[in-house]
C-alpha cells in the first residue's frame, strides 16, 4: 500500500473489491469451525463435562424448549479472540452490503438480492438436518420423530425462529442435542438487512452526515443503557444487537472510506489494541472502531488465492455444514473422535474434508444458480414517478 492509500484508492485498485475479502471470510468460518469441533470433541471446557449443564439440556429437550443452551461464561485471555470472531464478519459484511445498496439505491431489488443469497441453501440445509441426518442419528422410532413437534419446528430456522434440536439426535454426544448452533447468528442477519431496507426506503443511508449522527445517537444510547443495566454483556457471544451494531459499523466505514487511510502502522496498532478494548465490557461500543478497522484493512490486502478457494464462494456453506458435520461424526463413531487429543486431531481433519465437500456441493449446485437469477431482476420494480406527478 502506498502512504497516501485510504480505503476507497484501494478499493479503487481492484476495481471495487477488496483483495483479501474472500479469505477473510474463509478464515474467519474455519476459526469459528476449529473451536466448535474442539467444543464437540470435549476438550474446551466450555460447559461439556458440566452434569448439570448436561442435565439442563436433557430437560430444555424433554420439554420442547430446544431453543434452550448454555454455555459457561466466556473468560480469561482468550476472550477477546472468541468475541471478536462473529462482530468481524458483521463488520466485514455491513462494508460490503452498504457498498451493495448504493450501487442499487432500490429497496426491493436489494432484499431481492440479500433473499436469494441466504435463503435458497439455507432451506436445504435445514431440510437435510431434519429428513437425512436426524433421521439418521435420532434415538427414538421414526413416526415418533416426525410427530414431535421439535420436528416441525425445526423448519422455523428458514425464517429466523431460531431451533437447535431435533427430537433424540446427538442425545449422548459431549455436546448433546444441539444440531447446528451456528445458526444463532441469523436472527441478527434478517435484523441487519431489514434495518438496512428501512434506511433505504427513507432515504437516510445514503447521507455520509445524516448516517454519522443516527449512529453517534446509537452508540450515545447503547452505551448509556449498558452502563445503566449492562444490556451488553455477554455470558458466551455478543447478545443479537451488539453485532448488529458492528454491522452498521462496516456501514459507517463504508461512508467513510475516502477519508480512512489504510495504514500499515494503525493496522499494527489495532491489533493489541482491540484485544484491550474486548477484555472490559464497560468499552463494549469502543471495541467496534478498531475492530472493523482491522477487519477491512485485512480485507484489502492482496492476498494471493489459490486455486480451489478462487473457484467459489465457500465460507457460507462452511457456516451452514460445519457444525452438524461435525456432531454427526462424533455420534457415528465418539471412540474415534472424541475425548482426547489424537481424537480431536482425526476429528478436525475428517470434519474439514467433509465439510469443505458440502460447502462446495451448497455453492456449485444450489448458491451460484441462485445468485445468477439477480440478472433477471429488474432494477427497480416499480417505476420511479416524474417530478410533479401524484403517483
Amino acid at each position: 500500500m502506498l502512504p497516501s492509500d485510504s480505503f476507497d484508492t484501494v478499493l479503487k485498485r481492484y476495481r471495487g473489491i477488496g483483495p483479501g475479502f474472500d479469505f477473510l471470510r474463509i478464515f474467519l468460518a474455519l476459526v469459528i469451525f476449529v473451536g466448535h469441533a474442539k467444543w464437540i470433541a470435549g476438550l474446551n471446557g466450555m460447559a461439556i463435562d458440566n452434569v448439570a449443564h448436561q442435565a439442563s439440556l436433557a430437560a430444555a429437550h424433554t420439554a420442547g424448549l430446544d431453543g434452550l443452551w448454555h454455555v459457561t461464561p466466556w473468560a480469561g485471555l482468550g476472550r477477546p479472540f472468541k468475541l471478536a470472531l462473529v462482530p468481524m464478519f458483521f463488520a466485514l459484511s455491513g462494508f460490503l452490503v452498504m457498498g451493495s445498496a448504493a450501487r442499487l439505491k432500490c429497496t426491493s431489488t436489494f432484499l431481492a438480492h440479500r433473499v436469494l443469497r441466504i435463503l435458497p441453501a439455507l432451506v436445504v440445509e435445514v431440510a437435510l438436518s431434519a429428513c437425512v441426518l436426524g433421521w439418521w442419528f435420532t434415538n427414538v422410532p421414526l413416526e415418533q420423530y416426525v410427530s414431535d413437534p421439535q420436528f416441525l419446528r425445526y423448519f422455523q430456522n428458514i425464517w429466523g425462529n431460531i431451533s437447535y434440536s431435533l427430537p433424540g439426535v446427538f442425545a449422548a454426544n459431549p455436546v448433546p442435542y444441539l444440531v447446528n448452533v451456528n445458526l444463532w447468528t441469523l436472527p441478527s442477519e434478517f435484523y441487519c438487512y431489514l434495518a438496512m431496507a428501512l434506511l433505504m426506503l427513507t432515504r437516510l443511508v445514503y447521507h455520509r452526515a445524516v448516517f454519522s449522527v443516527l449512529m453517534l445517537l446509537a452508540t450515545l444510547g447503547l452505551a448509556m443503557a449498558h452502563a445503566l443495566t449492562g444490556l451488553s454483556a455477554p455470558q458466551g457471544p455478543y447478545p443479537a444487537h451488539v453485532v448488529v451494531y458492528y454491522f452498521f459499523m462496516g456501514v459507517l466505514f463504508f461512508h467513510w472510506k475516502d477519508r480512512i487511510p489504510a495504514s500499515p502502522w494503525l493496522f499494527l496498532a489495532s491489533l493489541p489494541l482491540s484485544y484491550a478494548l474486548l477484555m472490559f465490557d464497560a468499552l463494549t461500543y469502543v471495541a467496534p472502531v478498531v475492530v472493523a478497522y482491522m477487519t477491512l484493512f485485512v480485507g484489502l490486502l492482496p492476498i494471493p488465492k489459490s486455486r480451489v478457494l478462487s473457484s467459489g464462494d465457500y465460507s457460507y456453506g462452511l457456516y451452514l455444514y460445519g457444525f452438524p458435520i461435525t456432531q454427526a461424526l462424533v455420534a457415528w463413531r465418539p471412540q474415534w473422535f472424541s475425548g482426547s487429543l489424537p481424537a480431536f486431531m482425526g476429528l478436525l481433519l475428517a470434519a474439514t474434508a467433509l465439510s469443505f465437500a458440502f460447502a462446495a456441493i451448497s455453492w456449485h449446485l444450489i448458491e451460484k444458480h441462485a445468485l445468477a437469477l439477480k440478472s433477471w431482476l429488474p432494477p427497480r420494480w416499480f417505476p420511479v414517478p416524474a417530478r410533479g406527478s401524484r403517483a
